[in-house]
């Protein structure tokens, strides 16, 4: 049910100044300061005539979804479960003013959402404004779309890997425009004011963790931006990679004051290179507990032949370390009298006059050591009674590897 000639609207919701003035939706209005709010309400029914609506007024909340009252506080009636009583005649405006104090951190967005509330049926009507608009202090890469100054006001450069570390010192810079200067505010040491004429500040110590704090400022308005926050962890030193030649076990080992932790092991060239897209397919990853790594970690399998690097959290490479402890197979003659050996297949053989010939042995690149063995088989052919059939294939040249070779590894 509905009151008929009753049109009720909430319009015109402006905030001022205790002095009276008019504040603007860009206007910087700073935390704790107090204000007055004023909403115009009306029954804009062209039949209303002189007929009175009582009604209720009433402060939304903050989690309102369409209208939420956010960054100002008041202890006005309106912010009461009941409301503040008001009364529309006819179609006259009905000013409705109280007082309010931003409380939004610096720079932060204020706004209102407002609800007419009916006594005779409890009809409801909302509405809301946005007071103040924010103004927020925005990050940039430096080199994407956007007018530095205005689509971003400065840069944190380079920036952390996907694990939250640096492995070269860290600078941040400000980009005078929409501010003139940004006071940067680390958690040790001392702070900065950028500007123009010095805009940047630079942190090369490395640090397990060092909290900054940025908040711009424009002088000629008293604007203060909203304020960012952030982590710089900074790890310059690579970490250190061992072996155990009995065990043939790699020790990475990034124990430092300021350490990220060991990460990756990378199998290599002797260069010790790794290519971008190799650490994504890493020899070994170690897990990581918020970015970090512990400060030794111990490979339990014995390591391949081959050149290794260890990589911290932060990135960093350790020097290539060879590991050369496993040798290639042994090739020595099976024993032809052997009940369960290989079948005879080609020329005879006899293990004490006849042995292997000596390899030849060749390293690659990549560390990992050949055995070349090379030897000249001869066998009378009978025109009658040709070995093999008359033909070599696959099959009978394996018979015969298997009959003359037998291989063991370390």
């Amino acid at each position: 049910m509905t009151l008929p000639h009753f049109d009720p609207v909430i319009k015109d919701i402006k905030i001022y100044r205790a002095d009276g003035t008019l504040i603007g939706p860009n206007d910087y209005v700073a935390p704790n300061t107090p204000v007055r709010i004023e909403a115009v309400l009306q029954n804009t029914n062209a039949s209303a005539g002189s007929e009175e609506f009582p009604l209720h007024l009433k402060l939304l909340g903050a989690t309102h979804s369409k209208y939420p009252t956010v960054g100002l506080t008041t202890s006005d009636a309106v912010n009461s479960s009941a409301g503040r009583a008001v009364t529309l005649t006819g179609r006259t405006e009905n000013k409705v003013t109280f007082n309010a104090t931003i409380t939004g951190p610096a720079g932060t967005a204020a706004s209102i959402g407002l609800q007419l509330v009916d006594d005779s049926f409890g009809g409801t009507y909302e509405a809301g404004a946005k007071l103040l608009n924010e103004h927020p202090l925005v990050p940039g890469d430096g080199a994407g779309p956007g007018t530095p100054g205005s689509d971003w006001h400065y840069t944190r450069l380079p920036a952390a890997n996907e694990n939250g570390w640096n492995r070269s010192p860290v600078t941040v810079t400000f980009y005078p425009g929409d501010f003139d200067r940004m006071e940067l505010t680390p958690s040790e040491g001392a702070g900065a004011t950028l500007t123009a004429a010095d805009p940047a500040w630079t942190r090369s110590e490395d640090t397990a963790g060092l909290s900054l704090s940025a908040q711009a400022r424009k002088d000629s308005t008293g604007v203060l931006s909203t304020q960012r926050a952030g982590t710089v962890k900074l790890d310059q030193t690579a970490p250190r990679l061992s072996l155990d030649p009995a065990l043939g076990a790699l020790t990475a080992d990034d124990s430092a004051d300021v350490a990220s932790g060991v990460w990756r092991l990378h199998r290599t060239g002797s260069s010790g290179a790794v290519a971008a897209d190799a650490r994504a397919s890493a020899f070994h990853v170690f897990p990581l507990t918020d970015g970090d790594g512990k400060a030794v970690q111990t490979l339990k399998e014995k390591a391949p032949n081959g050149w290794y690097v260890a990589e911290d959290a932060a990135g960093n490479l350790s020097a290539p370390l060879k590991v050369s402890s496993t040798e290639p197979p042994s090739v020595e003659r099976p024993d032809p009298g052997d009940p369960d050996g290989p079948e005879p297949a080609g020329p005879p053989y006899d293990p004490g006059t006849d042995p292997v010939p000596p390899p030849t042995f060749t390293e690659d690149d990549g560390g990992l050591r050949h055995a070349l063995i090379e030897e000249s088989v001869s066998e009378m052919i009978d025109p009658a009674s040709p070995p093999f059939g008359g033909l070599l294939e696959k099959a009978e040249a394996s018979a015969m590897m298997d009959y003359r070779y037998a291989a063991t590894s370390a």
